[in-house]
């Protein structure tokens, strides 16, 4: 049988479909009384909103990175954050660190 008498044999056949059972009606739920449990309060500790950085020489930072364009045409330099020390509305320090994005193998 040739490609091209197979492709009207294939276009000739009539697609099946499939039939789903029917389900059956599990009827109306029963009433019932509602339960809930009260989610715990807070502890009272955290990070107090609004966070506000006094002083950006306390910033640490990971080694320098050389990027390379695709092309190869231009090359700069970046150094990611590696900590930031901020402080929170109560006046507590909150140290941020931050993973290195592309350590050195």
């Amino acid at each position: 049988m040739t490609i091209r008498e197979e492709m009207r044999r294939l276009q000739s056949l009539e697609p099946q479909r499939a039939r789903l059972r029917p389900l059956e009606n599990p009827g109306p739920v029963p009433a019932g009384v509602g339960v809930g449990e009260a989610a715990q309060g807070g502890s009272g500790a955290g990070i107090a909103s609004p966070l506000t950085e006094r002083d950006p020489s306390q910033r640490t930072y990971h080694p320098v990175r050389t990027i390379t364009t695709s092309d190869g045409l231009f090359q700069f330099d970046w150094q990611p954050l590696a900590s930031l020390v901020m402080e929170d509305a109560n006046a507590q320090p909150v140290v941020l660190e931050f993973a290195d994005p592309d350590p050195p193998e």
